[in-house]
């Protein structure tokens, strides 16, 4: 993320973490931020390194988590996912894929549900602020014109998450390269390694060493098993131009 928003969100976590204190001194306690960006490009791990950082609860809630099956059952995930929150806080309530969890209306058969979906979260998003409970929602989407814009005036400040830049993805690689053992063959491919991943988001990364792995692994298999598998840095240049397509 850029130094702008890793600043902002650091503030953010400060002041959840002695949210009594600033409060105290007549400072409004943040309820909630959208990150905005592609998929893969970190937004839930930003979520729990706040977490992590400020010392705060974490919940994460998915769209299986929250959508229903029946008129009520929604509400009651969504009451029950915030419950959850206010159990463990301080904390962070880290809902994902916001714009399919409260989807703008459409007009549609599915807007009872959705309706559903959005009142309560809304009636809860409402009770955080009059009830003053220490709980703080962070919610993701790549794709913030879907989502209901009722639901979206509840966001404090909405930040742009991008595709990692060359540091980043080198990072990234080097962290993989240590987990996977084979940091020590490829010290100094780094600035080729970081060109080729340009425009990789971070799921992409990931993906592009599994792949890479995959076709080292097939060539241990014809030569004898695991005692065999020996990566090699024309695993990963192969392996490149497929991801996103394959993996």
């Amino acid at each position: 993320v850029s130094a702008d928003t890793r600043s902002r969100l650091e503030t953010t976590c400060a002041i959840l973490k002695d949210a009594e204190g600033w409060g105290a001194r007549g400072v409004s306690i943040p309820t909630g931020i959208l990150l905005e960006g592609p998929a893969g490009s970190g937004k839930t791990q930003i979520a729990r390194t706040m977490a992590n950082e400020g010392s705060l609860g974490f919940v994460k809630a998915t769209v299986a988590d929250l959508k229903g099956l029946y008129v009520g059952h929604a509400a009651g995930n969504v009451r029950d996912i915030f419950a959850k929150a206010r159990a463990a806080s301080p904390a962070i309530l880290f809902i994902d894929e916001l714009d399919l969890v409260a989807p703008a209306r459409k007009g549609g058969g599915n807007d009872v549900l959705v309706q559903e979906i959005i009142s309560q979260m809304l009636q809860e998003m409402d009770g955080i602020v009059d009830q003053h409970r220490q709980v703080f929602v962070l919610a993701a989407t790549n794709l913030p014109e879907n989502i209901d814009p009722s639901i979206l005036s509840r966001f404090t400040e909405r930040l742009t998450v991008p595709l990692p830049d060359l540091e980043s993805r080198v990072r990234m690689l080097k962290i993989l390269f240590v987990q996977a053992k084979i940091d020590s063959l490829f010290s100094g491919d780094y600035p080729l390694l970081g060109e080729l991943s340009s425009g990789m988001s971070l799921r992409d990364i990931s993906n592009w060493l599994a792949l890479a792995q995959r076709q080292a692994v097939s060539r241990a298999v014809e030569n004898g098993g695991s005692s065999a598998y020996k990566m090699v840095r024309e695993d990963l240049l192969d392996a490149a131009p497929l991801v996103g397509v394959i993996a």
